[in-house]
């Protein structure tokens, strides 16, 4: 996961006063990054996804190294999840 990329959909969308990251500012971000593959740009909405109430939260507090905090512990609790689902 590229913690640069999506804090940029984070600034993109509130610079732009976006309603929602998925359908308004992951197209902005697209158009400004049209190197990100179809698989990136899927894998960075469904992270937001899971994990949008906690980067939000960072963003809007700390800056980059919080939010960079909040991406790894977004990663790290979707591994632990995919290691349980894994053993069920």
């Amino acid at each position: 996961m590229n913690t640069e990329l999506l804090y940029e959909l984070y600034e993109i969308n509130e610079k732009n006063d976006a309603p929602d990251l998925a359908t308004v500012g992951m197209p902005m971000l697209l158009k400004k990054h049209p190197e990100i593959t179809d698989e990136e740009s899927k894998a960075m909405r469904e992270f937001t996804g899971r994990h949008g109430a906690e980067l939000a939260a960072a963003y809007q507090t700390g800056g980059m190294d919080t939010f960079a905090a909040a991406v790894e512990a977004g990663i790290q609790a979707d591994k632990e999840a995919a290691e349980q689902a894994e053993q069920a």
